[in-house]
């Protein structure tokens, strides 16, 4: 099923807490991604762009895994890809409004659950001035990566909320399926709902108002203008 397209409706719901990915959700690294994705692609004979798609939000051991040719090492391969991550910040950026929506949340508790490494994740906060929450899940940190709900089941452990009270702000396919099925309410960041269920979407925190309960400063009332399903 393919992307959906969104026209403006309202959209409001009271929360417990936050969780975001990283990449495409709070920190634009799009271009780096597709470089070294892309050259990997065409170094281990397989089309870029059919791999790039299929890689949105998704661990780089998992995507070794999927498409490593049997004649190489993937232990190697992986090392590879990582060291080309870390070693630059070409064309890293924070989606626009990141930084005021995060300010804005008080003492709404939040965290991020991604599928890079911890310390790709710190690095590339700091490099666009975004803060490093107290609740990180990395790459590292769970067994299964998305679209299994493992990651966003241990950032609500953590934060200590249940699921339910949960919004996760997400771009890609394999962590949209990965909040839902950890029973989490989904916001999309961009402009399309890649996973064709309709969910409401913004494109940028500009968007979002955050209104924190009276006398109750750990939960909040979130709203937007909502984009309902468009053919």
């Amino acid at each position: 099923m393919g992307a959906t397209r969104v026209k403006n409706e309202r959209w409001a719901h009271e929360v417990g807490g936050l969780l975001f990915d990283l990449d495409g959700t709070l920190v634009c690294s799009l271009q780096l991604i597709e470089r070294v994705l892309g050259g990997w692609a065409r170094k281990v004979g397989q089309d870029p762009a059919a791999l790039i798609a299929a890689s949105h939000g998704r661990r780089t051991q998992d995507i070794v895994c999927r498409y490593c040719p049997a004649d190489r090492d993937p232990l190697r391969e992986r090392a590879e890809l990582d060291a080309q991550f870390a070693e630059s910040l070409e064309g890293v950026e924070a989606i626009a409004g990141a930084a005021a929506f995060i300010e804005s949340l008080g003492a709404l508790p939040w965290g991020i659950v991604t599928s890079a490494e911890r310390a790709l994740t710190e690095r590339r906060l700091r490099a666009v001035g975004l803060p490093i929450p107290r609740v990180l899940v990395a790459a590292e940190d769970v067994a299964q990566g998305k679209p299994d709900p493992a990651g966003y089941r241990l950032g609500a452990e953590l934060l200590g909320i249940p699921p339910a009270q949960l919004l996760v702000f997400e771009d890609a396919p394999a962590g949209i399926a990965a909040a839902q099925a950890a029973g989490m309410r989904v916001l999309v960041v961009g402009e399309q709902d890649p996973s064709g269920s309709g969910l409401a979407c913004l494109r940028d925190y500009a968007q979002v108002e955050v209104a924190l309960m009276p006398g109750e400063s750990r939960r909040a009332m979130l709203a937007l203008r909502r984009t309902a399903k468009q053919a």
